[in-house]
């Protein structure tokens, strides 16, 4: 279920995308989208569980370096 709740937001660009006549970006993420979905229903039904510690540091450093970076700050 939540790997379904991820797509939502690729397709959710994709519509934009195309709205605002960009088909390059709309037909990227939709394929991404799409992918996502097949995977997602693939997959084993487990409880989501936190990653472990190493891979939680991680992703926050990952998360920080991205919100901080200037490119993304002065596009």
């Amino acid at each position: 279920m939540v790997g379904l709740l991820l797509t939502l937001p690729f397709l959710s660009v994709s519509i934009l995308a195309f709205t605002i006549f960009n088909p390059v970006n709309g037909i990227g993420f939709a394929v991404v989208g799409i992918l996502l979905i097949c995977v997602s229903v693939k997959m084993p039904r487990e409880k989501v569980e936190i990653a472990p510690w190493r891979v939680l540091i991680a992703g926050a450093l990952m998360f920080v370096f991205g919100w901080i970076y200037p490119h993304f700050l002065y596009a």
